[in-house]
């Protein structure tokens, strides 16, 4: 599964002007927003189906590899303290392992079989 590659549309961004980074920032902000909105319908469900799970005791999972992993952990690591989240119904997994927290574990979220293992 190939889960990076670089995009055409930042070639030779050391070397675009100040404003046009920004103003791809921006693009690309938008571009979330709109397809976040396209997905509503899907997150509604997901969200009615989580919290069905949730209230029947089942566990929060946090899943993720990279920059988007880390961001989970640390996510999923304030439910505990801030909002008294029962450690027990919580899992927070990285790509790669802990080691993965601290230094880029390269082709860890490639690996479906590990991460299932995870799981169980």
């Amino acid at each position: 599964m190939e889960t990076e590659r670089p995009s055409p549309r930042y070639s030779g961004i050391d070397l675009w002007s100040p404003a046009e980074i920004l103003d791809s920032m921006i693009e690309g902000q938008f571009a979330a927003v709109a397809a976040v909105h396209a997905a509503r319908p899907a997150l509604e469900r997901a969200a009615l189906a989580i919290e069905e799970r949730l209230r029947a005791g089942g566990r929060l999972v946090y899943a993720g590899a990279g920059t988007s992993g880390r961001l989970a952990v640390q996510d999923g690591a304030e439910l505990m303290p801030t909002f008294s989240w029962p450690a027990e119904r919580l899992l927070l997994l990285m790509a790669g392992g802990d080691d993965a927290l601290l230094r880029a574990v390269e082709g860890a979220e490639d690996t479906a079989d590990e991460a299932a293992a995870l799981i169980y």
